[in-house]
């Protein structure tokens, strides 16, 4: 987010297309899920990621400094 306020990306662009699920890197396995989201706002792109996959953002603590 410190980066993010200093230089703006035109596009943020994730591969969600065989994301890893678990405990990574060393533990996570990869999962077919077969999507590419991209969009404007990062922290957008990522809640919108989190939903797709059935996480809570309210869970998520980066959320609550991104607010």
């Amino acid at each position: 987010m410190d980066l993010w306020s200093v230089v703006k990306a035109d596009l943020t662009v994730a591969d969600m297309i065989r994301p890893a699920e678990g405990f990574g890197p060393h533990c996570a396995m990869p999962i077919d899920f077969g999507a590419i989201v991209a969009g404007r706002d990062p922290v957008a792109i990522d809640a919108t990621i989190c939903r797709m996959v059935g996480l809570d953002v309210a869970k998520v603590p980066y959320f609550d400094a991104a607010r």
